[in-house]
Protein backbone atom coordinates (compact mmCIF):
# COMPACT_ATOMS: atom_id res chain seq x y z
CA UNK A 1 0.00 0.00 0.00
CA UNK A 2 0.91 3.39 -0.95
CA UNK A 3 0.70 5.87 1.60
CA UNK A 4 -0.43 9.58 0.73
CA UNK A 5 2.90 11.30 1.06
CA UNK A 6 5.03 8.57 1.34
CA UNK A 7 5.41 5.48 -1.10
CA UNK A 8 6.58 2.28 0.26
CA UNK A 9 7.74 1.47 3.53
CA UNK A 10 7.56 4.05 5.94
CA UNK A 11 10.04 2.28 7.96
CA UNK A 12 13.42 4.73 8.02
CA UNK A 13 10.67 7.60 9.55
CA UNK A 14 10.04 5.21 12.77
CA UNK A 15 12.61 7.21 14.55
CA UNK A 16 11.53 10.58 13.60
CA UNK A 17 8.23 10.02 14.52
CA UNK A 18 9.04 8.46 17.52
CA UNK A 19 10.88 11.75 18.75
CA UNK A 20 7.85 13.58 17.37
CA UNK A 21 5.58 12.10 19.55
CA UNK A 22 7.84 12.45 22.41
CA UNK A 23 8.57 16.33 21.57
CA UNK A 24 4.25 16.32 21.23
CA UNK A 25 3.94 14.37 24.56
CA UNK A 26 6.47 16.89 26.12
CA UNK A 27 5.27 20.55 24.84
CA UNK A 28 1.34 19.43 26.04
CA UNK A 29 2.71 18.06 29.29
CA UNK A 30 5.34 20.98 30.30
CA UNK A 31 5.16 23.71 28.15
CA UNK A 32 1.50 24.19 27.68
CA UNK A 33 0.65 24.44 31.43
CA UNK A 34 3.03 27.31 31.69
CA UNK A 35 1.76 28.94 28.68
CA UNK A 36 -2.23 29.07 29.04
CA UNK A 37 -1.55 28.70 33.66
CA UNK A 38 -3.72 26.66 35.83
CA UNK A 39 -7.31 27.39 34.96
CA UNK A 40 -7.16 26.70 31.01
CA UNK A 41 -4.74 23.67 31.58
CA UNK A 42 -7.54 22.15 33.86
CA UNK A 43 -9.65 22.52 31.17
CA UNK A 44 -7.56 20.81 29.02
CA UNK A 45 -7.07 17.70 31.46
CA UNK A 46 -10.94 17.61 31.28
CA UNK A 47 -10.68 16.79 27.91
CA UNK A 48 -8.13 14.53 27.42
CA UNK A 49 -9.74 12.52 30.74
CA UNK A 50 -12.93 11.99 28.94
CA UNK A 51 -11.44 11.64 25.86
CA UNK A 52 -10.12 8.46 27.28
CA UNK A 53 -13.59 7.62 27.59
CA UNK A 54 -14.44 8.43 24.15
CA UNK A 55 -11.43 5.87 22.86
CA UNK A 56 -13.01 2.84 24.49
CA UNK A 57 -16.72 3.70 23.61
CA UNK A 58 -16.91 1.19 21.12
CA UNK A 59 -17.70 -1.47 23.81
CA UNK A 60 -14.95 -3.80 22.12
CA UNK A 61 -16.93 -3.54 18.17
CA UNK A 62 -13.14 -2.71 16.77
CA UNK A 63 -11.26 -5.59 18.59
CA UNK A 64 -14.02 -7.66 17.76
CA UNK A 65 -13.61 -6.85 14.00
CA UNK A 66 -9.83 -7.18 14.13
CA UNK A 67 -9.95 -10.74 15.91
CA UNK A 68 -11.91 -11.85 13.05
CA UNK A 69 -10.15 -10.41 10.34
CA UNK A 70 -7.00 -11.66 11.55
CA UNK A 71 -8.70 -15.37 11.99
CA UNK A 72 -9.82 -15.05 8.17
CA UNK A 73 -6.83 -13.06 6.61
CA UNK A 74 -6.98 -15.94 4.17
CA UNK A 75 -10.44 -15.93 3.51
CA UNK A 76 -11.39 -12.28 3.67
CA UNK A 77 -11.11 -9.23 1.00
CA UNK A 78 -9.26 -6.21 1.65
CA UNK A 79 -12.60 -4.37 1.38
CA UNK A 80 -14.64 -6.43 3.77
CA UNK A 81 -14.19 -3.84 6.27
CA UNK A 82 -17.10 -1.70 4.33
CA UNK A 83 -19.82 -3.89 5.81
CA UNK A 84 -18.83 -2.29 9.03
CA UNK A 85 -18.17 0.96 8.17
CA UNK A 86 -21.59 1.99 8.87
CA UNK A 87 -21.65 0.16 12.35
CA UNK A 88 -18.88 2.49 12.95
CA UNK A 89 -20.32 5.47 11.75
CA UNK A 90 -23.39 4.87 14.44
CA UNK A 91 -21.71 4.08 17.16
CA UNK A 92 -19.56 7.73 16.15
CA UNK A 93 -23.14 9.57 15.91
CA UNK A 94 -24.44 7.88 19.29
CA UNK A 95 -21.46 8.88 21.31
CA UNK A 96 -21.39 12.82 19.65
CA UNK A 97 -24.91 13.47 20.41
CA UNK A 98 -24.74 12.28 23.68
CA UNK A 99 -22.04 14.53 24.44
CA UNK A 100 -23.68 17.24 23.27
CA UNK A 101 -26.61 16.34 25.20
CA UNK A 102 -24.09 16.39 28.31
CA UNK A 103 -22.78 19.71 27.11
CA UNK A 104 -26.08 21.46 26.88
CA UNK A 105 -27.81 19.88 29.91
CA UNK A 106 -25.81 19.58 32.25
CA UNK A 107 -22.88 22.13 31.85
CA UNK A 108 -22.51 26.01 30.81
CA UNK A 109 -19.52 28.22 30.44
CA UNK A 110 -16.14 26.36 30.08
CA UNK A 111 -17.28 23.44 30.53
CA UNK A 112 -19.73 23.12 27.92
CA UNK A 113 -16.85 24.33 25.89
CA UNK A 114 -14.98 21.47 26.54
CA UNK A 115 -17.63 19.09 25.54
CA UNK A 116 -18.79 20.30 22.61
CA UNK A 117 -14.92 19.62 21.43
CA UNK A 118 -15.11 15.97 23.08
CA UNK A 119 -18.33 15.70 20.81
CA UNK A 120 -16.56 17.02 17.88
CA UNK A 121 -13.62 14.55 18.84
CA UNK A 122 -15.76 11.55 18.65
CA UNK A 123 -15.22 11.33 15.23
CA UNK A 124 -11.57 11.32 14.56
CA UNK A 125 -10.78 9.75 17.21
CA UNK A 126 -13.17 6.73 17.01
CA UNK A 127 -11.96 6.10 13.21
CA UNK A 128 -8.48 6.25 13.83
CA UNK A 129 -8.91 3.19 16.48
CA UNK A 130 -10.68 1.44 13.62
CA UNK A 131 -7.74 1.97 11.64
CA UNK A 132 -5.48 0.96 13.75
CA UNK A 133 -7.12 -2.16 14.68
CA UNK A 134 -7.76 -2.92 10.39
CA UNK A 135 -4.11 -2.19 10.23
CA UNK A 136 -3.27 -4.81 12.90
CA UNK A 137 -5.36 -7.52 11.77
CA UNK A 138 -4.03 -7.25 8.06
CA UNK A 139 -0.23 -6.71 9.20
CA UNK A 140 -0.01 -2.88 8.31
CA UNK A 141 0.48 -2.01 11.62
CA UNK A 142 3.65 0.03 10.80
CA UNK A 143 2.33 1.70 7.72
CA UNK A 144 0.72 4.57 9.57
CA UNK A 145 4.19 6.07 10.65
CA UNK A 146 3.71 8.96 8.15
CA UNK A 147 0.03 10.06 9.68
CA UNK A 148 1.06 9.57 13.41
CA UNK A 149 4.06 12.24 12.33
CA UNK A 150 1.98 14.48 10.75
CA UNK A 151 -0.62 14.49 13.71
CA UNK A 152 2.30 14.89 16.01
CA UNK A 153 4.21 17.61 14.11
CA UNK A 154 0.76 19.68 14.31
CA UNK A 155 0.44 19.32 17.41
CA UNK A 156 3.79 20.92 18.12
CA UNK A 157 2.84 23.74 15.16
CA UNK A 158 -0.20 24.36 17.32
CA UNK A 159 1.93 24.37 21.16
CA UNK A 160 4.08 26.83 18.89
CA UNK A 161 1.28 29.00 18.02
CA UNK A 162 -0.25 29.21 21.63
CA UNK A 163 3.48 30.57 22.55
CA UNK A 164 3.53 33.03 19.34
CA UNK A 165 0.48 34.71 19.93
CA UNK A 166 -0.20 34.53 23.77
CA UNK A 167 -2.94 32.37 23.36
CA UNK A 168 -4.61 31.88 26.90
CA UNK A 169 -8.32 30.73 26.17
CA UNK A 170 -8.78 26.77 25.62
CA UNK A 171 -11.85 26.89 23.81
CA UNK A 172 -9.38 28.24 20.87
CA UNK A 173 -6.89 25.86 21.85
CA UNK A 174 -9.04 22.60 21.73
CA UNK A 175 -10.52 23.71 18.09
CA UNK A 176 -7.20 24.37 17.04
CA UNK A 177 -6.65 20.12 18.58
CA UNK A 178 -10.03 19.24 17.14
CA UNK A 179 -9.07 20.64 13.58
CA UNK A 180 -6.06 19.04 13.40
CA UNK A 181 -7.50 15.55 14.27
CA UNK A 182 -9.65 16.12 11.53
CA UNK A 183 -7.29 16.44 8.95
CA UNK A 184 -5.10 13.56 9.82
CA UNK A 185 -8.40 11.86 9.67
CA UNK A 186 -9.73 13.09 5.92
CA UNK A 187 -5.88 12.24 5.52
CA UNK A 188 -5.69 8.53 6.87
CA UNK A 189 -8.93 7.51 5.20
CA UNK A 190 -7.63 9.01 1.96
CA UNK A 191 -4.88 6.75 2.28
CA UNK A 192 -6.25 3.82 2.98
CA UNK A 193 -9.12 4.18 0.87
CA UNK A 194 -8.96 0.99 -0.61
CA UNK A 195 -8.80 -0.73 2.90
CA UNK A 196 -11.75 0.65 4.00
CA UNK A 197 -14.34 1.76 1.12
CA UNK A 198 -14.11 -1.00 -1.31
CA UNK A 199 -16.73 -3.46 -1.00
CA UNK A 200 -15.59 -7.03 -0.05
CA UNK A 201 -16.61 -10.59 0.52
CA UNK A 202 -15.94 -13.49 2.46
CA UNK A 203 -15.30 -16.91 1.06
CA UNK A 204 -15.07 -20.08 3.11
CA UNK A 205 -15.67 -18.29 6.37
CA UNK A 206 -19.59 -16.85 7.54
CA UNK A 207 -19.50 -13.34 8.76
CA UNK A 208 -20.25 -13.10 12.65
CA UNK A 209 -23.36 -11.37 13.58
CA UNK A 210 -22.48 -7.50 15.21
CA UNK A 211 -23.62 -8.98 18.71
CA UNK A 212 -20.85 -11.92 18.47
CA UNK A 213 -18.25 -9.26 17.27
CA UNK A 214 -18.82 -7.13 20.11
CA UNK A 215 -18.72 -10.09 22.90
CA UNK A 216 -15.26 -11.17 21.38
CA UNK A 217 -13.79 -7.78 21.39
CA UNK A 218 -14.80 -6.83 24.89
CA UNK A 219 -13.13 -8.88 26.89
CA UNK A 220 -9.86 -7.56 25.19
CA UNK A 221 -10.68 -4.05 25.41
CA UNK A 222 -10.78 -4.59 28.68
CA UNK A 223 -8.24 -6.40 29.71
CA UNK A 224 -5.78 -4.20 27.40
CA UNK A 225 -7.23 -1.05 29.20
CA UNK A 226 -7.67 -1.64 32.75
CA UNK A 227 -3.96 -0.32 33.89
CA UNK A 228 -5.52 3.17 31.96
CA UNK A 229 -8.68 2.82 33.75
CA UNK A 230 -7.04 2.77 36.92
CA UNK A 231 -5.87 6.36 36.51
CA UNK A 232 -8.96 7.83 34.61
CA UNK A 233 -11.31 6.72 37.37
CA UNK A 234 -8.66 8.35 39.94
CA UNK A 235 -8.78 11.54 37.61
CA UNK A 236 -12.53 10.98 37.76
CA UNK A 237 -12.61 11.62 41.56
CA UNK A 238 -10.78 15.15 40.76
CA UNK A 239 -13.00 15.99 38.14
CA UNK A 240 -16.18 15.14 40.83
CA UNK A 241 -15.10 16.78 44.47
CA UNK A 242 -12.20 18.50 43.45
CA UNK A 243 -11.47 22.54 42.11
CA UNK A 244 -10.31 23.42 38.33
CA UNK A 245 -7.04 23.93 39.73
CA UNK A 246 -6.97 20.39 41.28
CA UNK A 247 -7.42 18.94 38.39
CA UNK A 248 -4.73 20.86 36.76
CA UNK A 249 -2.43 20.39 39.16
CA UNK A 250 -2.82 16.35 39.74
CA UNK A 251 -3.39 15.92 35.53
CA UNK A 252 -0.03 17.72 35.40
CA UNK A 253 1.40 14.78 36.84
CA UNK A 254 -1.10 12.02 35.79
CA UNK A 255 -0.51 13.33 32.35
CA UNK A 256 2.28 10.77 32.88
CA UNK A 257 0.48 7.56 33.91
CA UNK A 258 -1.72 7.81 31.37
CA UNK A 259 0.72 7.98 28.55
CA UNK A 260 2.83 5.15 30.23
CA UNK A 261 -0.55 3.50 30.46
CA UNK A 262 -1.06 3.89 26.73
CA UNK A 263 2.47 2.67 25.92
CA UNK A 264 2.05 0.08 27.69
CA UNK A 265 -1.39 -1.38 26.05
CA UNK A 266 0.05 -0.42 22.72
CA UNK A 267 3.44 -2.00 23.39
CA UNK A 268 1.40 -5.59 24.73
CA UNK A 269 -0.85 -5.62 21.51
CA UNK A 270 2.84 -5.75 19.53
CA UNK A 271 4.95 -7.99 21.90
CA UNK A 272 1.98 -10.08 22.08
CA UNK A 273 3.43 -12.94 19.48
CA UNK A 274 6.57 -12.76 20.03
CA UNK A 275 6.48 -13.29 23.73
CA UNK A 276 4.30 -16.14 22.76
CA UNK A 277 7.11 -17.68 21.11
CA UNK A 278 9.18 -16.77 24.13
CA UNK A 279 7.05 -18.37 26.59
CA UNK A 280 6.80 -21.50 24.26
CA UNK A 281 10.64 -22.01 24.31
CA UNK A 282 11.87 -20.76 27.33
CA UNK A 283 8.84 -19.79 29.71
CA UNK A 284 10.75 -19.35 33.34
CA UNK A 285 13.59 -17.57 32.25
CA UNK A 286 12.09 -15.57 29.69
CA UNK A 287 9.11 -14.49 31.99
CA UNK A 288 11.74 -13.68 34.29
CA UNK A 289 14.16 -11.43 32.36
CA UNK A 290 11.17 -9.80 30.85
CA UNK A 291 9.76 -8.54 34.32
CA UNK A 292 12.91 -8.02 35.12
CA UNK A 293 13.75 -5.68 31.99
CA UNK A 294 10.37 -3.85 32.43
CA UNK A 295 10.91 -3.34 35.99
CA UNK A 296 14.52 -1.54 35.48
CA UNK A 297 13.23 0.75 32.61
CA UNK A 298 10.30 2.03 35.35
CA UNK A 299 12.53 2.09 38.07
CA UNK A 300 15.57 3.99 35.85
CA UNK A 301 12.94 6.57 34.58
CA UNK A 302 11.56 6.93 37.80
CA UNK A 303 15.44 9.54 38.10
CA UNK A 304 13.66 11.92 36.44
CA UNK A 305 11.76 13.21 39.46
CA UNK A 306 15.00 15.00 40.03
CA UNK A 307 14.74 17.19 36.85
CA UNK A 308 11.39 17.88 37.84
CA UNK A 309 12.62 18.86 41.61
CA UNK A 310 14.92 21.37 39.61
CA UNK A 311 12.12 22.82 37.03
CA UNK A 312 9.02 23.06 37.99
CA UNK A 313 9.71 25.45 41.14
CA UNK A 314 11.79 27.45 38.98
CA UNK A 315 9.60 27.68 35.83
CA UNK A 316 5.98 26.19 36.58
CA UNK A 317 6.14 27.62 40.86
CA UNK A 318 1.88 27.48 40.08
CA UNK A 319 2.24 23.58 39.60
CA UNK A 320 4.99 22.67 42.47
CA UNK A 321 1.93 21.09 44.62
CA UNK A 322 2.04 18.22 41.99
CA UNK A 323 5.56 17.32 43.39
CA UNK A 324 4.43 14.95 45.67
CA UNK A 325 2.14 13.22 43.51
CA UNK A 326 4.96 12.54 40.85
CA UNK A 327 6.98 11.16 43.22
CA UNK A 328 4.19 8.96 43.98
CA UNK A 329 3.44 7.76 40.71
CA UNK A 330 6.90 7.36 39.38
CA UNK A 331 7.06 4.89 41.98
CA UNK A 332 3.70 3.03 41.12
CA UNK A 333 4.76 3.11 37.40
CA UNK A 334 6.63 -0.44 38.29
CA UNK A 335 3.53 -2.07 39.15
CA UNK A 336 1.47 -0.43 36.42
CA UNK A 337 4.05 -1.55 33.14
CA UNK A 338 4.46 -4.89 35.05
CA UNK A 339 0.50 -5.74 35.34
CA UNK A 340 0.32 -4.08 31.86
CA UNK A 341 2.86 -6.21 30.04
CA UNK A 342 4.39 -9.31 31.79
CA UNK A 343 1.35 -10.30 33.89
CA UNK A 344 -1.01 -9.41 31.16
CA UNK A 345 0.91 -11.15 28.26
CA UNK A 346 1.45 -14.52 30.16
CA UNK A 347 -2.10 -15.01 31.65
CA UNK A 348 -2.87 -14.78 27.66
CA UNK A 349 -0.60 -17.16 27.26
CA UNK A 350 -1.96 -19.53 29.79
CA UNK A 351 -5.34 -18.43 29.08
CA UNK A 352 -6.05 -17.30 32.22
CA UNK A 353 -7.01 -13.93 30.59
CA UNK A 354 -10.54 -14.43 32.61
CA UNK A 355 -8.68 -13.86 35.68
CA UNK A 356 -6.87 -11.46 34.99
CA UNK A 357 -9.63 -9.20 34.32
CA UNK A 358 -11.82 -10.24 37.25
CA UNK A 359 -9.23 -9.21 39.64
CA UNK A 360 -8.32 -5.91 37.67
CA UNK A 361 -12.20 -5.22 37.94
CA UNK A 362 -12.43 -5.89 41.35
CA UNK A 363 -9.40 -3.73 42.14
CA UNK A 364 -10.71 -1.04 39.74
CA UNK A 365 -13.59 -0.59 41.89
CA UNK A 366 -12.45 -0.84 45.40
CA UNK A 367 -9.88 1.83 44.15
CA UNK A 368 -12.24 4.49 42.77
CA UNK A 369 -14.46 3.86 45.51
CA UNK A 370 -11.46 4.94 48.13
CA UNK A 371 -10.66 7.75 45.76
CA UNK A 372 -13.90 8.70 45.90
CA UNK A 373 -14.16 8.95 49.59
CA UNK A 374 -10.76 10.26 49.87
CA UNK A 375 -11.89 13.50 47.61
CA UNK A 376 -14.93 13.69 48.99
CA UNK A 377 -13.80 13.81 52.48
CA UNK A 378 -10.29 14.88 52.75
CA UNK A 379 -10.17 16.64 49.24
CA UNK A 380 -6.53 15.57 49.39
CA UNK A 381 -4.72 14.96 46.43
CA UNK A 382 -1.55 13.13 48.15
CA UNK A 383 -3.95 10.96 49.40
CA UNK A 384 -5.75 9.95 46.02
CA UNK A 385 -2.33 9.21 44.56
CA UNK A 386 -1.87 6.66 48.02
CA UNK A 387 -5.07 5.13 46.94
CA UNK A 388 -3.85 4.57 43.32
CA UNK A 389 -0.60 3.27 44.64
CA UNK A 390 -2.09 0.36 47.03
CA UNK A 391 -4.24 0.09 44.47
CA UNK A 392 -1.59 -0.84 41.82
CA UNK A 393 0.24 -2.57 44.33
CA UNK A 394 -2.51 -5.14 45.99
CA UNK A 395 -3.60 -6.11 41.86
CA UNK A 396 0.02 -6.60 41.43
CA UNK A 397 0.54 -8.69 44.55
CA UNK A 398 -2.54 -11.26 43.56
CA UNK A 399 -1.69 -11.75 39.76
CA UNK A 400 2.09 -12.73 41.41
CA UNK A 401 1.08 -14.92 44.51
CA UNK A 402 -1.99 -16.55 41.71
CA UNK A 403 0.36 -17.31 39.22
CA UNK A 404 3.25 -18.79 41.42
CA UNK A 405 0.76 -20.74 43.36
CA UNK A 406 -0.76 -22.18 40.25
CA UNK A 407 1.71 -21.83 37.27
CA UNK A 408 4.80 -21.99 38.99
CA UNK A 409 6.13 -19.13 38.34
CA UNK A 410 9.48 -17.71 39.08
CA UNK A 411 8.47 -14.99 42.11
CA UNK A 412 11.53 -14.65 44.70
CA UNK A 413 13.93 -12.94 42.18
CA UNK A 414 11.77 -10.51 40.36
CA UNK A 415 10.28 -9.04 43.75
CA UNK A 416 13.18 -8.58 45.39
CA UNK A 417 14.29 -6.90 42.65
CA UNK A 418 11.22 -4.77 42.61
CA UNK A 419 10.42 -3.63 46.30
CA UNK A 420 14.43 -3.51 46.77
CA UNK A 421 14.63 -0.99 43.93
CA UNK A 422 10.95 0.73 44.85
CA UNK A 423 12.57 0.76 48.83
CA UNK A 424 16.09 2.92 47.28
CA UNK A 425 14.05 5.08 45.37
CA UNK A 426 11.95 6.19 48.59
CA UNK A 427 14.78 5.80 50.67
CA UNK A 428 16.88 8.07 48.14
CA UNK A 429 14.18 10.76 47.01
CA UNK A 430 13.13 11.50 50.57
CA UNK A 431 16.72 12.12 52.66
CA UNK A 432 18.52 13.76 49.05
CA UNK A 433 16.99 16.47 47.47
CA UNK A 434 20.81 16.70 45.03
CA UNK A 435 21.13 15.60 41.32
CA UNK A 436 24.07 13.52 42.28
CA UNK A 437 21.25 11.40 44.40
CA UNK A 438 20.15 10.52 40.93
CA UNK A 439 23.21 8.84 39.43
CA UNK A 440 23.95 7.14 42.37
CA UNK A 441 20.38 5.56 42.14
CA UNK A 442 20.17 5.01 38.65
CA UNK A 443 23.77 3.07 38.79
CA UNK A 444 22.62 1.07 42.07
CA UNK A 445 19.49 -0.08 40.10
CA UNK A 446 21.63 -0.97 36.57
CA UNK A 447 24.32 -2.91 38.77
CA UNK A 448 21.68 -4.82 41.06
CA UNK A 449 19.87 -6.09 37.61
CA UNK A 450 23.20 -6.93 36.23
CA UNK A 451 23.75 -8.76 39.08
CA UNK A 452 20.06 -10.71 39.39
CA UNK A 453 19.53 -11.68 35.78
CA UNK A 454 23.70 -12.18 34.75
CA UNK A 455 22.22 -16.43 34.15
CA UNK A 456 18.92 -15.03 31.99
CA UNK A 457 21.01 -12.00 29.83
CA UNK A 458 23.33 -15.18 28.91
CA UNK A 459 20.53 -16.28 26.74
CA UNK A 460 19.48 -12.86 25.68
CA UNK A 461 20.57 -12.70 22.19
CA UNK A 462 18.50 -15.88 21.38
CA UNK A 463 15.49 -14.04 23.63
CA UNK A 464 15.45 -11.38 21.16
CA UNK A 465 15.39 -13.23 18.31
CA UNK A 466 12.10 -15.06 19.19
CA UNK A 467 10.77 -11.54 18.67
CA UNK A 468 12.00 -11.05 15.62
CA UNK A 469 11.02 -13.75 13.66
CA UNK A 470 7.67 -12.79 14.91
CA UNK A 471 7.33 -9.26 13.56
Amino acid sequence: MRTLFFAGRPAPLAGFAFLARITATFLLGFILPRLVGLESFGYYRVFALFLVYVGLSHLGFFDGVQAFMTKAAERITPGKPLSWAAIVLCIEILVAFFLLAVAFFFFEGGMRAVFFALSAMVFPELTGRYLDNLQTAVNKQNEDTPYRLFFNLLVIGIVAAVWAFSIDDHRLFLGMLVASAYLVMFTRLFGYRRLVFKRGSTSGESDPGIRRLFQKGLPVLVAYSLPLLFVAFSMHAVFIHGSLEMMAIHGFAANMLVFAAVSVATAAKRLEQGTESLFMRAEKAGLSLFKGTVTLFTLVGAVCYYALLWTVPRYLPAFEPSLPLWRIFLGLLVFNCTIGTAHFLYCRFKEKESFYIATGLLFLLATSLAGVLVMRIYADLTLLALVLFFGFLSWYLVLEVALAWKEKTPWRKNNLFVFGGLVLYIMVTALFDHVLAAFLYGGIIIGLYLFYYREELKDLKTYMGFFKEKN
